[in-house]
């Protein structure tokens, strides 16, 4: 894979609770990490593997990996 340099979408989410359990349900919990690829102009691929298109003109191709579970009592 060639280097093109590194772009950024910005989008972000974000859940936190205070107090104790506040909104939060007991059991096991996974953290989602998401990486958005951004293809150069011409290039094609074929998503897979915990990766899919992530715009209707396929320009861009988000991967996400799950890490866990951490116990939430």
């Amino acid at each position: 894979m060639r280097h093109i340099g590194s772009q950024y979408d910005g989008n972000f989410s974000a859940a936190s609770s205070a107090g104790s359990r506040s909104g939060i349900f007991s059991g096991l919990w996974g953290v989602n990490n998401n990486v958005l690829i951004f293809l150069p102009a011409g290039d094609t691929t074929n998503p897979s593997g915990g990766c899919v298109w992530f715009n209707a003109q396929h320009t861009q191709v988000k991967c996400t990996v799950t890490t866990g579970p951490i116990q939430a009592q």
